[in-house]
């Protein structure tokens, strides 16, 4: 048996072990986690750790062993260490993860729990300081995984060059409401998508532009949804920045909260906001709490001419877009991951490539070079060192991510 099928039979096993320790991994989760969010994070692992065969044998498998760091992500810190520490793995003698602060004492836990240092020696978990872990480990690897802001992004692409720079950021992942569309199954999906890990994912959709002949209807189906759901679907907020940040905009916002949540403590009740699509300023807030910034539209024009904005098109992932329109959808061709009466969660695989088009969202880069399209790690990995260069924009066609 090859090395490549060693580790995917390893990572079978694995999966065997997530399974077997399902309760005490979501008591420990369960300390920043809503239950639905942990039900997800822990089938995705383990459907990521089975489904490796159909992302690995794709990909030429590397005998050269890389070094690879990985500046660790705040959420879902299981399925993130199948995402940036056990995929690349395959490819490395070192994967060198930097925990976030937040959550080094809980995270530890969960590193004991599934065994990672037995089953993976490689990989190497560093409680350190940020500057530290770039000039020390970063900056010397073959291979850097940065998931956060664009502007930390640029910072830590600059002093890593030579290598092999993978930004995972955010976009705005918009949700586009049309006055064909079921307002149910529309309200009931935003819900889903906003509220997921309590408003704390990259691909929570941070605008969400609704036809103003269906407003009403839409505002009143997702209230009930609101109402109906409770607080069963949303726990604490894990950064106290992010509600200092969430605080200032509410504040400055005020005119345009339609159904005003609460913030107590470290949780957030949902807040819905709503304005006309004539006062959407060329920024968008990216939230990390349960926030509904609704955007009404009386032409579907009108959210074509706002798709054509540089401040929209460098920070695009994936449009849902409720109720068909042909000509929204082929204004976003090769701009965005388009999907249909579909959110993120339905169609997020490990082992398929991962986002969008804007360069501000996500790219891989050499040199400076940088390049924006939907990210497979291991594709890019492989790729990479077997040719030594970046493969073009276009080489991934968006359509082919959500069959």
């Amino acid at each position: 048996m090859g090395s490549l099928e060693k580790f995917m039979s390893k990572l079978n096993r694995y999966a065997d072990l997530i399974e077997s320790k399902k309760s005490e991994i979501s008591a420990v989760l369960s300390e920043y986690e809503t239950q639905s969010t942990i039900e997800y994070e822990i089938e995705h692992t383990i459907s990521g750790l089975q489904e490796s065969k159909r992302e690995l044998e794709n990909n030429q498998f590397i005998e050269a062993k890389l070094t690879v760091s990985t500046f660790f992500p705040l959420n879902l810190p299981l399925y993130s260490l199948l995402l940036f520490a056990i995929i690349p793995s395959a490819y490395a003698e070192k994967v060198f993860v930097r925990t976030p602060k937040v959550m080094s004492e809980t995270f530890q836990r969960l590193i004991d729990i599934i065994e990672l240092e037995s089953w993976f020696p490689e990989i190497v978990m560093l409680d350190v300081e940020r500057s530290f872990f770039l000039n020390s480990y970063a900056s010397l690897s073959d291979v850097v995984l940065f998931t956060g802001r664009y502007e930390n992004a640029l910072v830590v692409e600059q002093a890593c060059l030579s290598s092999l720079f993978i930004y995972n950021g955010s976009g705005i992942n918009p949700l586009v409401v049309t006055s064909e569309a079921n307002i149910g199954f529309a309200a009931s999906k935003s819900y889903e998508m906003r509220v997921f890990n309590s408003g704390q994912d990259c691909a929570g959709p941070d605008a969400i532009f609704v036809d103003e002949v269906v407003i009403d209807e839409y505002i009143d189906l997702l209230t009930s949804e609101i109402k109906s759901k409770g607080s069963c679907s949303i726990g604490n907020i894990m950064k106290s920045s992010y509600l200092d940040d969430l605080r200032d905009y509410l504040w400055s916002n005020q005119s345009y909260i339609r159904e005003k949540g609460s913030i107590t403590g470290s949780r957030v009740e949902p807040y819905i906001l709503v304005r006309k699509i004539k006062d959407l300023d060329s920024k968008y807030h990216e939230f990390f709490a349960p926030v509904f910034n609704i955007i009404v539209y009386s032409s579907i024009e009108e959210v074509n001419s706002v798709a054509r904005k540089d401040s929209f098109i460098d920070k695009t992932m994936y449009v849902s877009v409720f109720g068909r329109n042909k000509m929204l959808e082929k204004s976003l061709e090769g701009k965005a991951t388009v999907l249909i009466d579909k959110v993120v969660n339905d169609v997020e695989k490990s082992y398929k490539p991962y986002g969008g088009f804007g360069c501000k969202a996500n790219y891989v880069a050499v040199c400076g070079e940088r390049i924006a399209r939907p990210l497979l790690i291991s594709a890019e990995i492989s790729n990479y060192f077997t040719s030594y260069s970046l493969l073009p924009a276009d080489s991934v066609d968006s359509r082919e991510l959500v069959k």
